[in-house]
């Protein structure tokens, strides 16, 4: 754990006022706590900067922070296309960011879209976006030998994901909101080191420090779900209900994610006392011992077959709490009502129950 020490104005006749040091501290010291500096200093790390305060943030506060050593930092943004003219403007603002402080800066560009998405195409489009930036933000990690890729979210965008998720429907997965680390790829890391660090604050450091940074216009648009939770919802219950709704999502979201850690080390110890034949480690059929999982409360049987999914690569888009749960229900029936039942799931997955074995596997792949 890093500890920040500003110099004491006894010490240095031009330390900024206190309020200035204030800020500085608010923000670096959470960084150099969730991250500390000497965990990458000696590696190449990419700074994921859309222009925006809170990427703009990030990266003034890694150099603030960052200490003499063999690594670097690169400078990392995706064009999604999606606004125009303000779009290659938020990359030439990043270019130039970059040029200031004369780091390396990887740009990437999205294929020009056909027409400006639709309200209702707004959730779909999002998700591709992100999808296209984070694999750009991978590749860029791997053409670079980056250990880290990291990225500015922050509290505000924790809670914001929290909220969304509760309107759409969530489980304790979703519950646990933006991950605060997770591998990209074999020794790429994305980590998250301001989860804990208000929008407002950030804002409040780049005006500390002199710094501009770029507006994203369509965050103001009512019209999508995630902006009406910014500017409407949140305030309405901050004001009406919690002040301190934000950090309390927060803790909600640290909470629901230690719980799910800990479902999926039970899913998986049960997953592999169940299964037969070795078969959850080889390509292939899964076959699973119901007599072994009628032990287990269906909430971890779930979750054991949502790890199944992942492992085998199945489309989890469309499984819904009502298709997990039916899977559960095939293990827990009576051995009288199973003699031989089957049902086809989402991408063709088939699931076929015979005696006491769940047998689970692709069309494709005869059963």
């Amino acid at each position: 754990m890093c500890e920040i020490r500003p110099n004491h104005p006894a010490e240095d006749q031009h330390s900024p006022p206190i309020v200035e040091r204030s800020t500085i501290e608010a923000v670096l010291g959470p960084l150099a706590q969730a991250w500390p500096p000497d965990c990458w200093r000696d590696v190449t790390t990419i700074a994921a900067v859309s222009g925006g305060p809170d990427s703009v943030a990030l990266l003034r506060a890694m150099l603030a922070l960052r200490r003499p050593g063999a690594g670097r930092v690169i400078v990392a943004h995706f064009n999604h296309r999606l606004r125009g003219q303000e779009s290659d403007d938020d990359e030439r603002f990043v270019r130039h960011l970059a040029d200031q402080w004369e780091l390396a800066c990887e740009i990437g560009r999205a294929d020009v879209p056909d027409q400006h998405p639709k309200p209702t195409d707004r959730l779909g489009s999002e998700e591709a976006a992100r999808i296209d930036r984070y694999a750009f933000l991978t590749e860029a990690a791997a053409r670079q030998g980056a250990r880290y890729v990291a990225t500015g979210h922050t509290a505000d965008d924790q809670a914001e994901t929290l909220l969304h998720r509760l309107v759409r429907g969530t489980g304790i997965r979703g519950l646990a909101g933006i991950q605060r680390h997770r591998q990209l790829l074999h020794g790429v890391s994305l980590v998250r080191p301001f989860l804990q660090v208000r929008r407002g604050m950030l804002i409040e450091y780049l005006a500390v420090l002199g710094q501009d940074y770029r507006q994203d216009s369509s965050n103001q648009h009512p019209q999508f779900t995630r902006n009406r939770i910014r500017h409407d919802l949140i305030p309405r219950l901050e004001s009406e209900y919690n002040a301190e709704l934000t950090p309390a999502l927060g803790r909600l979201a640290t909470l629901a994610d230690e719980v799910q850690q800990w479902l999926e080390q039970q899913a998986s110890e049960w997953l592999s006392a169940s299964a037969l034949r070795d078969s959850w480690d080889q390509a292939g059929p899964v076959d699973l011992d119901c007599r072994v999982l009628r032990q287990v409360r269906p909430l971890l049987v779930r979750e054991m077959f949502v790890q199944i999914w992942k492992s085998r690569n199945w489309p989890r888009q469309a499984m819904t709490f009502e298709k997990w749960n039916q899977l559960a229900r095939m293990v827990h029936q009576g051995v009288h009502d199973s003699q031989r039942c089957q049902s086809i799931f989402p991408g063709g997955i088939i699931a076929r129950r015979t005696g006491d074995r769940l047998t689970l596997d692709k069309p494709d792949q005869p059963l």
